[in-house]
């Protein structure tokens, strides 16, 4: 997908690359394929492979935890990762910490690990944090409008029992996906609030509409056909392809014009003006200080 696309260019732009991944049988072939673009007596400095499930909060504290055990600098942090839940799902899915999977693996998980690493981030700056969102986070997108028009679930909430109770009455796959997806413009934006004057800036960016990535993975095997050979060949100017959401991703993490410059979202490399809702800083705070709680006891005292 556009991670692994990514990730080829920032290699190939002199960046070490540090995967994070839950298949460490895929994480580790990824990560040779990276290897392979590297001379001979460097591919094991271009790029490496550590464990880490999404699904698990657990897990995303030792991945910090062993990566920070590397004692190696850290210039940018790309949350790229996503999942969408399947579009005949009816009732919400939970991660074993008790939290709504597409929530926790889109959003929580990433607030967690860029908490545990900004330190590090400080220490290594100038650094970026680079969050993957949507345009799908407003409602107004194309082919994302939903009944009733207003704020989606679960950024607005206080509580978890606000939370689940959300959560239960949504039902609705592409409504939690949008929702998480805001939440992610909500987090960078309120990121970068919080590290102005670090050296450190967050930025969030949409790779646009691409249906052959693995996001469609949970699907039906119909849907998953239509999405993997139909839709990139219809004539939609919201399609993208991979290369071009790589072209997002690399701008985002590499452009020297943006050298300090965060609080910004990109659209297909474009700058793009995301929605009210996500531009609410009272919003932004409240979530920030719900994903606190919800990290819990993985966050430092």
């Amino acid at each position: 997908g556009v991670g692994r696309e990514a990730c080829k260019r920032l290699v190939s732009s002199g960046v070490k690359v540090v995967i994070a991944a839950r298949d460490m049988t895929l994480g580790v072939a990824v990560c040779r394929e990276l290897q392979e673009l590297a001379p001979e007596g460097y591919k094991e400095a271009v790029a490496e492979v550590i464990h880490c499930d999404l699904s698990s909060l657990a897990s995303v504290a030792k991945f910090a935890a062993d990566f920070l055990s590397t004692n190696q600098p850290l210039n940018i942090l790309l949350l790229n990762a996503g999942t969408f839940p399947p579009n005949t799902q009816q009732r919400c899915t939970y991660t074993p910490d008790g939290l709504e999977t597409t929530f926790q693996t889109n959003h929580l998980s990433h607030h967690l690990l860029a908490r545990l690493l900004t330190p590090k981030l400080k220490a290594s700056a100038p650094a970026r944090v680079v969050t993957t969102s949507s345009s799908l986070h407003s409602p107004a997108s194309q082919g994302g409008r939903h009944q009733g028009g207003g704020r989606q679930v679960s950024c607005k909430c206080a509580t978890l029992e606000e939370l689940k109770q959300e959560w239960e009455a949504c039902g609705d796959g592409q409504l939690l996906y949008r929702n998480s997806k805001l939440a992610n413009l909500l987090f960078a934006y309120e990121l970068d609030r919080r590290l102005k004057g670090s050296g450190v800036t967050s930025n969030a960016l949409s790779p646009g509409f691409i249906p052959s990535t693995g996001l469609s993975r949970h699907q039906g095997p119909r849907a998953r056909w239509f999405m993997r050979w139909v839709m990139p060949n219809l004539p939609f100017k919201f399609i993208a392809t991979i290369s071009q959401g790589a072209d997002c991703v690399e701008m985002v993490c590499l452009s020297p014009e943006l050298e300090g410059a965060g609080g910004r979202y990109f659209h297909l490399s474009q700058d793009a003006t995301s929605s009210p809702d996500s531009r609410d800083e009272a919003l932004a705070g409240r979530l920030w200080a719900l994903s606190d709680r919800l990290a819990g006891k993985h966050l430092p005292a």
